[in-house]
C-alpha cells in the first residue's frame, strides 16, 4: 500500500494537475450527503438504544471510535476505524442475554448501514478520481502522438509527393479514430472533482467506466474478496457463537473465562484475588474439553479465513506490479522513438530515397503499435490500481480485522 502511495503521488507531480488530492476529494462528497446523513443519524441513535434495553446487571455494549465517540475525523472519514466491544458490569448469579443479543444485533446492523453508505459513496469518488488521471494521461499521449505525425507531415511531406500522399492518407484515417476515442474517453474532471458539493454527486445510474477487457479482472476480484470476507464474517459469527453458548452456562464470576479463552491463551491459570471490573476469583476455571477444542477450532479456522483474504490482497498488489512492469518497458520504448526528431527524419528519408512506400508505413506501423501495447498497459495498470483502491479503501471499511467483539 506504501508503495501505491509514494507512486501515485510521484504521478500527480509529474503531471502538474491542479485538481484537488483524492482525500480532498472523498471529503468534500462525504459532507452534506443524505444516504450517509441518513446512515449517520441511525447509527448515533443505535448508541444511545443499548443503553435502554440493557440494565446495569447484565452486559452493557459499548462503542469504540478512536479518542471521541462522535470524532468526525476518526468515525466518520475513516469508517474501518469502527469498533465494537463488550463491557461488563458487576452482576449477581446468571443472567439473560435474550435482550442483550437484540440490542448488540441492532447496532451491528446500523454500523454496518453506515459504512456501506460511506463506501459507495468513497468508490464512486475514487473510481471517477482514477479515471481522471488514466484519461489525463491517455489523453497527453495520443497529442503528442498526433503532434510527432504533423511534425513529420510538415516538415518531410509535400503535396506533389505520392508517398507523402500515402501517408497523409494513413494520418487522417488515424487521426479520426484518435479523435473518437478522445470524444469518448474525455471528462470534466472540473467538475467532478473540484466543484462544490453538490456538483460532486454523481448520477445515480453512474456505471463505473472499466474497458471491457479489464471488467472481467476487476469483477472476479471484488467477487473474490467478497467472497472470502462472507466466509470469514461466518467464521466470526459461529465462532462468537460458541463462546455465547459456553458463557450462558457458567456462573456470572467466570465471565473472565470466556474472555481469556478468547484470546486463545492455554491453560487457563489464575492467581488467587485476580481482580477483573470488580469481581475477585478465588477459584480457577476449566472449561470442559469438549467445548475447549470447538473454542480452539473456530478460532484457528476464522483467522485462517483473515489470512486467505489479505492473500488476495497481495495477489491483487502481484498483477499489478507485473502490469507496472510492461507499462515501464512500454514507456520507455515509446520515449525512445516520441521524443527524437532524428528517428522519424531517418525513416522518413530513408523511404524517400528508395523510393519505397511500404518501408514508411511499416515504420509508421511499428511506432503505432508500440504506441498501443504502451497504452494497453498503462490503462491497464491504472484499472488495477483502481482496483487494488477498492479493496483496500472499499471493502476494507467493512471491518475486516481480528475479532473485535468481546463476549
Amino acid at each position: 500500500m506504501y508503495r501505491i502511495i509514494v507512486f501515485f503521488t510521484v504521478f500527480l507531480l509529474s503531471c502538474q494537475l491542479q485538481a484537488v488530492e483524492l482525500s480532498e476529494a472523498l471529503e468534500k462528497a462525504l459532507e452534506n450527503n443524505p444516504e450517509i446523513e441518513n446512515a449517520r443519524y441511525e447509527y448515533r441513535k443505535s448508541l444511545l438504544e443499548p443503553m435502554q434495553v440493557i440494565s446495569n446487571t447484565i452486559p452493557v455494549l459499548k462503542f469504540s471510535t478512536g479518542n471521541n465517540i462522535y470524532s468526525e475525523s476518526n468515525d466518520f472519514a475513516n469508517p474501518s476505524s469502527l469498533n465494537i466491544s463488550v463491557e461488563h458490569a458487576p452482576m449477581r448469579g446468571a443472567y439473560e442475554f435474550t435482550s442483550y443479543k437484540r440490542a448488540k444485533h441492532a447496532a451491528q446492523i446500523a454500523q454496518t448501514k453506515f459504512k456501506n453508505a460511506v463506501q459507495e459513496v468513497s468508490i464512486k469518488v475514487v473510481n471517477t478520481y482514477f479515471e481522471m488521471i488514466c484519461i489525463m494521461n491517455v489523453k497527453k499521449e495520443l497529442e503528442s502522438y498526433v503532434n510527432a505525425f504533423y511534425y513529420i507531415y510538415n516538415n518531410y511531406c509535400s503535396e506533389d509527393n505520392f508517398k507523402c500522399n500515402m501517408f497523409k492518407y494513413f494520418f487522417e484515417t488515424h487521426q479520426d479514430t484518435i479523435k473518437n476515442t478522445l470524444e469518448k474517453s474525455r471528462i470534466n474532471y472540473i467538475t467532478l472533482v473540484n466543484s462544490a458539493p453538490d456538483n460532486l454527486k454523481l448520477p445515480k445510474n453512474h456505471i463505473p467506466r472499466i474497458p471491457d477487457n479489464m471488467r472481467s479482472f476487476v469483477d472476479s476480484s471484488i467477487e473474490n474478496s467478497i467472497s472470502i470476507l462472507q466466509k470469514s464474517q461466518e467464521q466470526k459469527d459461529s465462532y462468537l457463537g460458541k463462546q455465547v453458548a459456553i458463557t450462558k452456562t457458567m456462573p456470572s464470576f467466570n465471565i473472565y473465562g470466556a474472555i481469556y479463552l478468547n484470546k486463545g491463551e492455554y491453560p487457563l491459570r489464575y492467581s488467587e484475588k485476580y481482580n477483573y471490573l470488580g469481581l475477585v476469583f478465588s477459584i480457577p476455571i476449566t472449561p470442559s474439553g469438549k467445548n475447549f477444542t470447538n473454542i480452539a477450532k473456530e478460532n484457528f479456522n476464522y483467522k485462517q479465513s483473515i489470512q486467505n483474504y489479505r492473500q488476495s490482497i497481495k495477489d491483487v498488489e502481484q498483477k499489478m506490479q507485473n502490469m507496472f512492469a510492461d507499462y515501464k518497458s512500454y514507456k520507455s520504448q515509446i520515449k525512445n522513438t516520441r521524443h527524437f526528431s532524428a528517428f522519424y527524419k531517418k525513416t522518413l528519408d530513408s523511404a524517400i530515397s528508395t523510393d519505397s512506400k511500404n518501408s514508411t508505413l511499416d515504420d509508421i506501423n511499428n511506432y503505432i503499435d508500440t504506441f498501443k501495447k504502451y497504452q494497453t498497459a498503462l490503462k491497464n495498470y491504472y484499472i488495477t490500481l483502481y482496483t487494488m483502491a477498492i479493496l483496500t479503501q472499499g471493502i476494507n471499511a467493512l471491518g475486516v480485522q481480528e475479532p473485535s467483539i468481546i463476549i
